[in-house]
C-alpha cells in the first residue's frame, strides 16, 4: 500500500471517530490485533533438512453502529505483514542447498454487519459477516549454491465470510472481543499476476536466465468444520 493511500485511509478514520464522538450510545470503535512466531525444523523428502521460521503481524480497526439490541452494521480496515525464512540443507546434494526468503504484505476495507445470537449480563455469543476487497503482495527470493530464484505475485480478492465471536463486557463502555476461524466460512474470487524469474548459475560459471509473467484467476469457497479452533484474535470494543 502506498503511503498516501495509507494518509487517506487515516483521515477517514478521523473523522469517523470523530463523527461518533458527537452522536449517541449506539456508535462503537473495535480494534484488533495480531502476532504470530514459531520456529521448527524437520526433515523433508529426499534426505532435505528445512530449518524454518514464521513471523507476523496484523492490525484491524473498526468503527460500528447498533441498529438495534441484535444488529449492527460498520467498515473495518485490515493491515497485516509476514516473513518466512527458510534454510534447505541436503547432505546427499550439496549444490541444493540455500536459503530462501517470503516476504507477504495486504491489505483488505470491508463493510461488516453483526448479529448478537445470545447473550448474558457479561458475556454474548456473535456472528460477524462481511464483504471485502483485498490487495496483497508476495516477494520469493531463494539463493544457493548454483541458482538464484525470485519470484513476485501480487492478487486483488473480492469476497465474502463470516465467523463466530465471543465477547465480554468489562463495564458500561469496554469489552473484550475473541474471534476464532472455527466454524468460519469463506467464498471469494481471486484476480493474480505473477512474475518469476530463474537465474542459474552452473558450476563451470555459465549462466542460465528465464523469466515467466502469468495471470491467472480463481473462484474458491472454505469451511473451517474442523475440531481445531483455529486463528484466534483478540481485541478491544469500546461503546461509546
Amino acid at each position: 500500500m502506498k503511503n498516501t493511500d495509507i494518509k487517506k485511509i487515516v483521515v477517514v478514520l478521523i473523522i469517523l471517530i470523530s463523527t461518533i464522538k458527537a452522536g449517541n450510545a449506539q456508535f462503537f470503535i473495535e480494534g484488533n490485533i495480531g502476532f504470530d512466531n514459531s520456529e521448527e525444523k524437520a526433515d523433508g523428502v529426499n534426505s532435505y533438512i528445512v530449518e524454518r521460521s514464521n513471523s507476523s503481524i496484523s492490525f484491524s480497526p473498526q468503527v460500528g453502529y447498533w441498529l438495534n439490541d441484535k444488529i449492527s452494521i460498520g467498515t473495518r480496515l485490515t493491515i497485516a505483514q509476514g516473513k518466512t525464512k527458510e534454510k534447505t540443507i541436503s547432505p546427499s546434494n550439496p549444490q541444493l542447498d540455500g536459503d530462501s526468503d517470503t516476504k507477504t504484505s495486504r491489505w483488505r476495507v470491508a463493510a461488516f454487519s453483526r448479529y448478537k445470537l445470545w447473550g448474558t449480563d457479561k458475556f454474548s455469543l456473535l456472528v460477524d459477516g462481511s464483504f471485502y476487497y483485498e490487495e496483497s503482495s508476495e516477494i520469493y527470493t531463494f539463493k544457493g549454491m548454483s541458482r538464484v530464484i525470485k519470484n513476485s505475485k501480487n492478487d486483488i480478492k473480492i469476497g465474502i465470510n463470516m465467523f463466530p465471536a465471543v465477547t465480554y463486557d468489562l463495564n458500561e463502555k469496554l469489552s473484550i472481543k475473541v474471534i476464532s476461524s472455527f466454524l468460519s466460512m469463506e467464498l471469494y474470487s481471486v484476480f493474480g499476476k505473477s512474475e518469476y524469474t530463474n537465474d542459474t548459475i552452473i558450476v563451470d560459471g555459465s549462466k542460465y536466465h528465464e523469466s515467466l509473467n502469468t495471470k491467472d484467476r480463481a473462484n474458491r469457497i472454505s469451511f473451517n468444520t474442523t475440531g481445531s479452533l483455529g486463528n484466534i484474535q483478540i481485541g478491544i470494543i469500546y461503546n461509546f
